[in-house]
């Protein structure tokens, strides 16, 4: 943009005329405005606001509207109050000095030969805000050049960027658990980090089969809790805590979610077992009626023992079996002959070599042979085990 102030003279025009008139033609180009050439800085500073003892960047874009080249160009920066100088970068054909990184000081850009009409060229600047900085962070920077410009209020640009108080980092301090649950049931997830200012939480979930990490919406509270369904079997589960510093993440946790008992249903509580025990109906009793049964284990999930109850109509060779999910068997719980009627035995949560069974999933397995008629009969039941 150019603007004229002061004297003026006419220049490029022709005179004809009659006697008694004169008519006068003027060029367009009739005022020769004083101004050499019209130098503008527009600067912007990022993060606004930004965290005390953090990098603060500044970015300026000086150009020339002419109509002439400028000559002999210098852009100064004084680095702000309450901060140091880091780095600065600077354009092709500029030179640049600067104070030592961590100093303090005036930062120069020069262009020793012309900036010409039309041009425009960004330099970068980035200071680190003082760890016990308030208020805000003043800059200025300033175009001078040997020519003459006029409109001297825009060579220089102005920021002021409020800095909040100290940042420290999200640390996290607690990650969520591993969590095991019956279809239908609650799945709860906990963590925690410390940070200042407090960090928000976010909290992400990646399915089962693979991929990335993705927000949940809604889910902004130190704790995550829902419904679990077969479909969210395997999922992962983390917590992100951002504040003006970054972003930390928590471990992930895994969700396992077991199917639901869809068999009868659980006889009264049995009182827990001390030690595995065999237990069976007096021989008087009836049984020939009924058929086999394999009861749910009680408690479950369960952290110790539990006990599982099942029933023979008839005389059977019942084998009792836990195995893993992927098929292998961990413990032998019946191989021999029984009576008819109900019975129960208890697994201690460990293995065919004494070594405790992970936490985790089990199937319970009975296979149950008539000594008298020879029929079979096979189920099985879930359970879940808590390390």
């Amino acid at each position: 943009m150019a603007h004229g102030h002061g004297d003026h003279r006419l220049h490029g025009y022709s005179a004809t005329g009659t006697a008694g008139h004169t008519n006068v033609k003027v060029s367009d180009n009739i005022l020769d405005n004083q101004s050499q050439s019209d130098l503008s800085v527009v600067a912007t500073d990022s993060p606004d606001p930004v965290s005390a003892g953090q990098a603060l960047s500044f970015n300026i874009i000086v150009a020339n509207s002419g109509p002439l080249s400028s000559p002999l160009d210098t852009l100064t920066d004084a680095i702000p109050a309450g901060t140091t100088f880091v780095s600065a970068t600077a354009p092709a054909g500029w030179t640049l000095t600067t104070p030592a990184a961590g100093g303090t000081g005036v930062v120069r850009w020069i262009l020793p030969t012309g900036f010409g009409a039309g041009a425009s060229a960004t330099f970068g600047l980035v200071v680190a805000v003082d760890a016990g900085a308030v208020g805000t962070v003043e800059n200025t920077a300033t175009l001078t050049a040997s020519n003459v410009d006029a409109y001297q209020t825009n060579n220089s640009a102005h920021t002021s960027t409020t800095i909040l108080g100290s940042c420290t980092m999200a640390a996290v301090a607690g990650n969520p658990a591993n969590v095991i649950v019956v279809e239908g049931a609650n799945a709860s997830f906990g963590a925690s980090a410390s940070g200042s200012p407090a960090p928000a939480i976010q909290w992400q979930v990646m399915p089962s089969g693979g991929g990335s990490f993705s927000d949940m919406s809604g889910e902004t509270g130190a704790s995550l809790s829902f419904t679990a369904t077969l479909a969210e079997n395997g999922n992962q589960y983390r917590a992100r805590f951002s504040n003006a510093c970054g972003a930390q993440f928590s471990a992930a946790a895994t969700l396992t979610v077991a199917p639901a008992d869809q068999g009868e249903s659980d006889p009264p509580q049995l009182v827990k077992l001390r030690t595995p025990i065999l237990s069976a109906a007096p021989r008087s009793a009836d049984f020939s009626s009924r058929s086999p049964q394999l009861w749910q284990n009680a408690p479950n999930p369960f952290r110790s023992e539990t006990v599982i109850r099942f029933g023979v109509p008839r005389p059977s060779h019942v084998k009792l079996g836990v195995f893993d999910i992927a098929g292998r068997q961990v413990a032998s719980l019946s191989d021999q002959d029984w009576q008819a009627g109900d019975h129960m035995v208890s697994w201690s949560g460990r293995t065919a070599d004494g070594a405790p069974a992970r936490g985790g999933v089990y199937i319970i397995q009975m296979v149950a042979h008539s000594t008298t008629d020879g029929r079979n009969y096979r189920a099985q039941k879930t359970m879940i085990r808590i390390e």
